[in-house]
């Protein structure tokens, strides 16, 4: 799931990762984010491997990280100023999220922010984890091999009307390969794959917490 970080991010709409050093942590910086994570009963979370994002940055390496402590608490210190939010990147747990607006894409509402300023330098987000994601793991082959697929992109959609009620993201295809996406659990998905030069694929379903599903589109040229 890490991996696929690499290829999605040059797709998403809003973010991009950040570099830790340069564009979110500095010795003499004196914001800070902290919170809890919860569950849905609102039973703590430990051990949660979290990721930190600031919003709007242009940036590129390792995104800042933590694990919750024995009573589901976090904290980020040393931070510049800026808005930020904070996510769930754990795959023990099931709640491996690409980036923020896939976690709101599988939660259902928009995903926390919080503002660190100069006067104001210390803020809090407390997350309330969703049910958990299924996954669906997606690939693309062509039916003719002699006519190969460059790259394709995948969109998710769901009925809910928000921002982020559907993702896309583009993949440089190798025949075959299977990508996990999580997705909301019993929520009706809309997939639709797209290739240059191949005829528009789709299909639908709904899928229970922590199913693992797999697709596998068979694309037919133009």
């Amino acid at each position: 799931m890490r991996a696929m970080k690499r290829f999605l991010l040059a797709s998403l709409l809003l973010f991009s990762l950040p570099t830790f050093a340069q564009m979110f942590h500095c010795p003499e910086c004196t914001g800070t984010l902290h919170g809890s994570v919860r569950d849905v009963s609102g039973k703590s979370i430990p051990n949660l491997y979290l990721e930190l994002w600031k919003l709007g940055a242009l940036i590129e390496g390792i995104v800042p990280h933590t694990l919750t402590d024995a009573e589901g608490n976090y904290r980020f210190d040393h931070l510049e100023p800026g808005t930020y939010t904070v996510y769930p990147t754990d795959v023990k747990t099931g709640y491996d999220f690409l980036a923020p607006n896939f976690f709101a894409f599988v939660s259902g509402h928009p995903f926390p922010r919080a503002r660190i300023t100069i006067t104001r330098p210390e803020a809090a987000i407390d997350l309330a984890l969703p049910d958990k994601p299924a996954i669906l793991e997606v690939a693309a082959a062509p039916t003719d091999k002699s006519k190969p697929i460059e790259s394709y992109t995948v969109k998710l959609k769901t009925n809910r009307h928000f921002r982020d009620s559907e993702v896309t993201f583009s993949r440089g295809s190798r025949e075959h390969e299977h990508y996990s996406i999580p997705i909301p659990p019993d929520t009706p998905i809309e997939i639709e794959i797209n290739a240059r030069g191949f005829r528009k694929w789709r299909s639908s379903g709904t899928y229970p917490p922590g199913a693992h599903s797999v697709i596998e589109a068979r694309l037919v040229s133009k």
